[in-house]
């Protein structure tokens, strides 16, 4: 049950971060996730899909550890997330941050087809 909660919360944050992101685009998003039946189980399916590096980077932006049943954390700046994938510039780790979550909003929207 624990778990389950730890996942829908996950889930959240990184829905939240991607529509965050989208800008202008946001509207047309969100009513994509509004059309999904269910989304939280879309969300993990997407991110389970991502390599370990993209998995660990959304999982320290957003406060969570998803290599141990999605617990919160503390959240990490760029400047840790760089130090950890020893990356020189936290700018680095915010353009990888971005990459993925842009690359997460893709697979959401081909997700559902």
């Amino acid at each position: 049950m624990e778990n389950s909660i730890h996942k829908m919360r996950a889930a959240y944050l990184i829905l939240s971060a991607i529509l965050t992101m989208q800008g202008e685009n946001a509207p047309a998003f969100s009513a994509h996730c509004d059309t999904i039946e269910h989304l939280c189980e879309t969300v993990m399916s997407v991110f389970e899909k991502l390599g370990y590096r993209d998995r660990t980077v959304l999982g320290m932006r957003l406060s969570f550890n998803p290599h141990k049943g999605f617990v919160p954390t503390k959240v990490c700046k760029y400047l840790e997330i760089a130090t950890a994938f020893e990356m020189t510039l936290a700018s680095s780790a915010s353009r990888l941050f971005h990459r993925i979550c842009r690359r997460f909003a893709a697979s959401m929207l081909e997700a559902d087809r």
